[in-house]
């Protein structure tokens, strides 16, 4: 009888012991962030950049869960339609960052490049039940082509790259989020179909 109640009594232990433990990782699992990337499709963010209209194609990444979700570092790739890679872009410049410029008066009047702020953009923590936004492409009306777009832009001092500049054709575009507390990543289908500013659309 000894034996048997002392079983019963490791057995309560471990079973309480377990139950407490599959509760707190449900607990977890249930207040963690979760991401979802939808495309902006209408917004229509176009400016003049000598004497041509650029228009800039954004994205918002929702945080649906229950808690922060935390320095999220932002990698765009974009591959051919057989998903052989073409162009990275890293790290992808949220909206919600400043640009990465500095200026030094009275010696420098034009902002310049500064890499130490680049740090800064790449990174953002999206708050639970809230989003944020970053622009991943580019379009000059008239130009068949449209560009990737991340802090390099600035880097370069141009918006217009042949390393990262796609044709009219179909592509994949992946974005990469990886937090302190989530990985999280979505693929589109992006159509390149002419030289409108309205030419670029994607599907997930």
């Amino acid at each position: 009888m000894i034996g048997l109640d002392l079983i019963q009594f490791l057995g309560g232990i471990f079973g309480g012991f377990l139950s407490s433990l599959v509760f707190v990782f449900f607990w977890e699992w249930l207040r963690k962030p979760s991401l979802r990337i939808e495309w902006l499709s209408n917004d229509e963010t176009i400016v003049e950049v000598d004497d041509a209209k650029v228009r800039f194609y954004h994205m918002k990444v929702h945080n649906d869960g229950r808690s922060t979700a935390e320095n999220c570092f932002l990698t765009i790739i974009f591959s051919d339609y057989a998903s052989e890679p073409l162009v990275t872009l890293n790290p992808g410049k949220w909206d919600a960052n400043p640009e990465p410029m500095s200026i030094n008066p009275p010696l420098q009047k034009t902002p310049f490049f500064n890499p130490s702020f680049l740090h800064q953009i790449g990174k953002v923590s999206i708050r639970a039940h809230s989003s944020e936004t970053f622009c991943f492409l580019l379009k000059y009306e008239n130009d068949e082509n449209c560009y990737g777009f991340n802090a390099d832009n600035y880097r370069e001092g141009k918006l217009k790259s042949r390393d990262r500049r796609f044709g009219i054709g179909d592509y994949m575009v992946k974005f990469n989020i990886d937090g302190d507390n989530i990985n999280h990543y979505s693929i589109f289908l992006m159509k390149n179909n002419g030289t409108s500013l309205d030419d670029v659309s994607l599907e997930e």
